[in-house]
């Protein structure tokens, strides 16, 4: 509503400015009021000491408040929506997709993962919610003010897994996101006990 008053005043006051018809005598009192519910503008302008002779001063001064009011709505409207962010991460996301990798073949011991050949996908998906973890706990060593080193304490990325897993049997409709914000709880907890018995 705001935006159409203060658009039909410009356009409005353009037209008068630029040599368009004369505005009806309806016109102006419409346009007077919409100001007058704009902030209170063309009161201002009309009890200043000295007026406004040149038309162009006054147009420029009423286009810039009425942009600057627009800005200020609009930003108002943006403060009002619930953030809702996204997060990145592998094809394999959901709770119940990741328990398929518990079939994977692997060997702790070398720290590999027999290739499947019936599920060759397997192993790059297993190693991309890896990879996913290694970003996520990169990015907590760097934002989290309470933590100043890495709080994984030099812990297995199979050991990850086996926890991610566990999570992921007590919760299979949550994500990865959900599992990996648990983990990190769980070392960051272990790690600043760790950091305090010293």
């Amino acid at each position: 509503m705001a935006i159409t008053a203060a658009t039909s005043v410009i356009f409005r006051l353009v037209g008068r400015s630029s040599g368009g018809p004369p505005a009806r005598e309806h016109d102006e009192e419409t346009a007077s009021h919409q100001l007058t519910n704009f902030g209170g503008l063309h009161a201002a302008l009309s009890r200043s000491s000295a007026p406004f002779s040149n038309r162009v001063t006054k147009m420029r001064i009423i286009t810039l408040a009425a942009l600057a009011a627009l800005h200020l709505q609009t930003v108002g409207a943006g403060a009002q929506q619930q953030r809702d962010p996204v997060v990145i991460g592998p094809e394999r996301n959901k709770c119940f997709d990741i328990l398929e990798l518990q079939k994977l073949n692997f060997d702790p011991d070398r720290n590999i993962i027999k290739l499947d050949y019936r599920h060759p996908q397997r192993g790059a998906d297993y190693m991309a919610i890896v990879g996913w973890l290694q970003g996520f706990f990169s990015a907590r060593n760097l934002f989290d003010l309470s933590i100043d080193g890495d709080f994984t304490q030099g812990s297995k990325q199979i050991d990850w897994m086996n926890w991610i897993f566990s999570y992921c049997q007590d919760h299979p409709a949550n994500t990865l996101f959900d599992a990996g914000i648990g983990l990190s709880q769980v070392l960051a907890k272990s790690y600043k006990e760790s950091r305090t018995n010293k």
